[in-house]
């Protein structure tokens, strides 16, 4: 019973025990192509978080360690994450500034975490108490009462709108413009697009040269895979059969652009670049020493405006992990080649031991429509164990938020077949070489090769706000409750993130869905 207990609690204790070179073959493979994928989007991940690129390195290293210790799933892959990351940085500046004043900020100085020193400890209480609210909803199961709240057409338009808004983001990067202040607080697209049309005149003309050589070479990259490469190395015993990506485009055309940039010395001609970059292991932060930096007067005031931001991230964070949960099930008999204990995810009955297509394009954001098709379980402990840790140790060793991602799991069930956790950890290591040892070269990043990156990534998503006319037309049809709910969910969440704030946006969706559950409760049972 109690090595039941244990191994229900660190399910490597079973997969461990079989592990074999053919296993440790695969985990190779998948843990080296994911480490090209998500090692350019941790560094971009964290400079739309307004964080230094360098703890978006460190996010990947403690995922990696927590997930390995405590997940189940050989798909699943913690780190940054685009939604949570554009949320978590508007928030944190806005709560920055909230409380910065001229004692303790350096104004024009540059980055976000260089103008306001309180901007990391700041970062490291909000994912702290981001962790912490994960580990409650693990110890009460708080999280099986989540899903009525959190539909799949309400997450729709959160991401849709959400989409909208990182775009948005990273158009500064993209053009080099200058002199935009960093936004934050309410109508931030309005405010970002009112601001860069302002000096959209003034685009550098060389910035954008970079940005679109960034992105022909890994178009270049990308269509030479495809067309004159062998495309026999398809993997058979993947859960859908896909050819194995050989080319990492996107990390070679990082480091192409780095090494250009260093040879012709992109900071010199007015090209923005990551700069410096803290080398060596992450420092271990007190997560809660905000709290003796700022006026005793203020803290209550200062925890009243954390509280919204931890919510609403530890909703998305949850929904994203129940979404690569259900798109992904871990199905040992079908799936993998290893058991798990009793207790954890790899053992739950699924209602369909059948594999559910990913999404056609692996964009990182939550197309949970594909959750309407399919009779899922809720998030499984394992996996919220794992977010809930790596959540904390982010904190504790200068990460910030972690978050799942579909296009990672992706990448690990369909196009490499990972055979355990260890995947994760294989790319982690990488992450770790390129901290230790590869920091001059992350220096002369291109900023703009960086907003290509994020926008390759979700720009594909953009083709999932023609959902909202899928709804209007079943409506049209069938005219009933629950037509009209999806339909209103969708659009009040859409339109309360493009006009407000994503934080206040996903709030706002939660508090429409459940006002509509209560009046049809009331409108069934007693009118």
């Amino acid at each position: 019973m109690l090595s039941t207990m244990v191994q229900s609690i660190f399910p490597f204790l079973s997969w461990i025990r079989n592990y074999n070179k053919s296993y440790f073959t695969h985990d190779i493979l998948a843990g080296s192509t994911l480490a090209t994928m998500i090692i350019p989007q941790a560094m971009a991940y964290a400079v739309l978080a307004c964080l230094p690129p360098e703890r978006g390195l460190y996010s990947v290293i403690l995922c990696a360690i927590a997930h390995l210790l405590f997940g189940a799933s050989p798909y699943s892959s913690l780190g940054p994450f685009a939604v949570t990351s554009l949320m978590y940085g508007n928030d944190l500046l806005s709560i920055t500034k909230s409380f910065s004043d001229e004692t303790n900020s350096n104004p024009g100085v540059g980055q976000p975490w260089e103008v306001y020193p309180i901007l990391i400890p700041i970062s490291a209480f909000l994912t702290f108490c981001i962790g912490i609210s994960l580990a409650i909803l693990v110890i009460s199961n708080l999280n099986r009462y989540l899903d009525m709240l959190l539909p799949p057409d309400l997450i729709s338009g959160f991401t849709s709108a959400a989409t909208i808004s990182i775009i948005t983001s990273q158009v500064k990067y993209v053009l080099g413009l200058k002199g935009i202040p960093p936004i934050e607080g309410n109508y931030i697209l309005a405010k970002s697009w009112f601001e860069i049309l302002k000096v959209i005149a003034n685009s550098h003309k060389l910035t954008i040269f970079v940005a679109l050589s960034t992105f022909g070479i890994i178009y270049l990259l990308d269509y030479l895979e495809l067309h004159y490469l062998d495309s026999s190395t398809t993997k058979k015993d993947s859960p859908k059969k896909g050819k194995v990506k050989q080319i990492p485009s996107v990390l070679i055309s990082i480091i192409i652009m780095s090494i250009i940039s260093f040879v012709f010395d992109f900071p010199n001609a007015g090209i923005q670049i990551v700069g410096f970059v803290q080398s060596g292991l992450p420092d271990i932060q007190n997560p809660i020493e905000i709290l003796s930096i700022l006026p005793s007067g203020v803290v209550t005031a200062f925890l009243l405006q954390c509280v919204p931001t931890i919510g609403s991230i530890v909703l998305v964070s949850y929904v994203t992990n129940r979404s690569v949960m259900s798109m992904f099930p871990v199905v040992p008999e079908k799936k993998t080649e290893y058991n798990v204990a009793p207790n954890s995810i790899a053992m739950q009955p699924l209602h369909s031991a059948e594999v559910h297509e990913p999404p056609n394009d692996l964009t990182g954001l939550l197309e949970v429509e594909s959750i309407d098709k399919v009779s899922v379980l809720p998030v499984e402990t394992n996996e919220l164990v794992a977010l809930a840790a790596s959540t904390i140790l982010c904190a504790i060793f200068s990460g910030f938020v972690p978050s799942g991602s579909l296009s990672r799991s992706a990448l690990l069930a369909t196009q490499t077949n990972a055979k355990t956790p260890l995947a994760n950890t294989i790319s982690s290591v990488m992450a770790l070489f390129t901290v230790l040892y590869l920091t001059p070269l992350v220096y002369y990043v291109p900023l703009s090769s960086l907003g290509i990156v994020i926008l390759l990534s979700i720009l594909p998503a953009l083709k999932k706000i023609d959902r909202v006319v899928e709804l209007w037309r079943k409506v049209c049809v069938d005219q009933t409750n629950q037509s009209v709910e999806s339909l209103g969910l969708w659009v009040i969440t859409f339109l309360s993130v493009i006009i407000w704030n994503p934080s206040t946006g996903v709030l706002l969706g939660i508090a429409s869905c459940a006002i509509w559950k209560c009046v049809y409760y009331i409108n069934l049972h007693y009118l």
